[in-house]
């Protein structure tokens, strides 16, 4: 039937487009892992990453912090663990992760503040990447898993968001089969 194939052919790019975000945070994790293995003592102070958090939460609090309430604490609770913990890869992947769910579920608007969350993540991974540089075969994984990393998000974003949808806004596999 017509309405068979069309949740077939849906179902069919609903699947391929989640073994393939899989397949690219496997890649990732994997070299996540090489760089753990390597520098398993990797520890840096969070100077630059504290400092954008501090300037990013500052500035939303200036322009409404009552609006901008949610935003500001998933930053200032980056911060403190950050604080705690200081940085190392495990806390950048747990971070990343945390960051957008803690968003997600307080009902921020993850596009106007991916920038934002994303400038974070981007001095959390520099001060890493300095961490890392005596260990050149260490510095190359973490690269290497960053821009897997990259380029799985640009893939959530381009293609599998075309057919899954969104977390709150779920496809149908129906619907999928019409993009």
């Amino acid at each position: 039937t017509a309405r068979g194939d069309g949740y077939d052919v849906g179902s069919m790019a609903q699947n391929v487009a989640n073994r393939s975000r899989q397949n690219l945070k496997d890649r990732a994790s994997r070299n996540y892992a090489i760089v753990e293995r390597l520098a398993p003592d990797l520890n840096v102070q969070p100077t630059q990453t504290l400092a954008a958090i501090d300037d990013i939460a500052s500035r939303l609090e200036a322009s409404g912090a009552n609006a901008n309430r949610a935003e500001v604490g998933v930053l200032r609770g980056i911060a403190d663990d950050l604080r705690t913990s200081g940085l190392t890869v495990e806390s950048l992947q747990t971070q990343r992760r945390l960051a957008r769910n803690l968003l997600r579920n307080a009902g921020v608007d993850l596009s106007a503040s991916e920038g934002r969350i994303g400038a974070v993540m981007q001095a959390a991974q520099n001060e890493l990447e300095a961490g890392l540089s005596s260990n050149p075969n260490a510095l190359d994984a973490f690269r290497r898993a960053n821009a897997i990393w990259a380029e799985r998000s640009q893939f959530t974003r381009e293609v599998s968001q075309v057919f899954n949808g969104t977390r709150n806004s779920p496809l149908s596999p129906e619907k999928a089969a019409e993009r």
